[in-house]
């Protein structure tokens, strides 16, 4: 009848529809998930929570301006000189399932293209090279500063699978350059170096060609 099926579509009936749903498919996901962004959003919250300005979720999840903008001037750099038949360039934090309950992000990620197969899930595969922007999260009883933070996260991406992982740090001007079973190499920011495949890299040209001179 009408009755019986505008119960049934009613927005009530719907949610626990989905919900039960949820809980059946995507406990675990949604579990690891939220592990993952709480932990990125952490250091914005602990910094605005005590504070009497309001903040919006955006501005709360978002990345700072000198942030996101070198993380789409690198990609872009590499996006347009890299073999994209043979690797995809990712970023907007893209998600790496490493196994049950943890979970890994990067500001850009280059993967295999052969082994990636796309879908509404993290990555289940590593990439070969990792970038990170700068440390964003927020820094617990486990870390005394943000330097052993850098190291156990790269080492637990060379864990996973990931051939080298690369951070720049804006403040200091330095560039951590990170491969697996290799020694690593820090940088200034006015030296050449290869970010990957042949694809050279100077912060300080990058940025005057970008027309913004030194930052």
């Amino acid at each position: 009848t009408a009755h019986r099926l505008h119960a049934r579509i009613s927005p009530g009936a719907l949610a626990s529809s989905a919900w039960q749903g949820a809980k059946e498919k995507g406990a675990d996901m949604a579990e690891t998930a939220v592990d993952a962004v709480r932990k990125r959003i952490m250091k914005s919250i602990q910094k605005y929570v005590s504070g009497t300005k309001k903040k919006t979720p955006e501005e709360i999840m978002g990345s700072s301006s000198i942030q996101s903008y070198f993380v789409n001037l690198i990609a872009f750099l590499i996006t347009s000189k890299i073999n994209r038949k043979n690797y995809i360039v990712t970023t907007n934090e893209p998600g790496l399932h490493a196994d049950h309950k943890n979970n890994l992000s990067n500001d850009i990620a280059i993967f295999e293209k052969s082994k990636v197969t796309l879908s509404d899930k993290y990555f289940d595969i590593p990439p070969v090279l990792s970038i990170e922007v700068d440390v964003k999260i927020a820094l617990d009883e486990n870390f005394d500063n943000e330097i052993e933070y850098v190291f156990e996260k790269t080492q637990k991406l060379h864990e996973f699978g990931v051939e080298k992982v690369i951070w720049f740090f804006t403040r200091a001007k330095k560039i951590f350059i990170m491969p697996k079973n290799e020694n690593w190499l820090t940088i200034n920011w006015n030296q050449n170096f290869e970010v990957f495949e042949g694809i050279e890299l100077n912060i300080n040209q990058l940025l005057a060609e970008d027309g913004f001179g030194e930052i």
